[in-house]
């Protein structure tokens, strides 16, 4: 699971993925050669991603909760 995009890194070589690579193409005699990682590298590069995703979704209830929280802590009444 990753976004599809492509980083251009010169004429002759690019790269697929986001925010981890997981294919990477070159210019060989007027064809695009693909090149794709080896599973040591690619299952951790799609962990990454995956868990990346996740974080982008989660980031901004995690503020929103933290800033709640401090809300309710600073008009709470005490009874002693």
């Amino acid at each position: 699971m990753a976004f599809k995009c492509e980083y251009r890194l010169g004429s002759k070589f690019r790269l697929v993925g986001f925010p981890t690579p997981v294919v990477f193409f070159h210019w060989e005699g007027g064809n695009w050669v693909d090149f794709i990682t080896p599973p040591v590298v690619m299952y951790p590069g799609v962990a990454a991603n995956i868990l990346s995703g996740i974080a982008l979704v989660q980031l901004p209830l995690l503020g929103f909760l933290r800033r709640k929280a401090r809300h309710q802590s600073e008009h709470e009444c005490s009874v002693v």
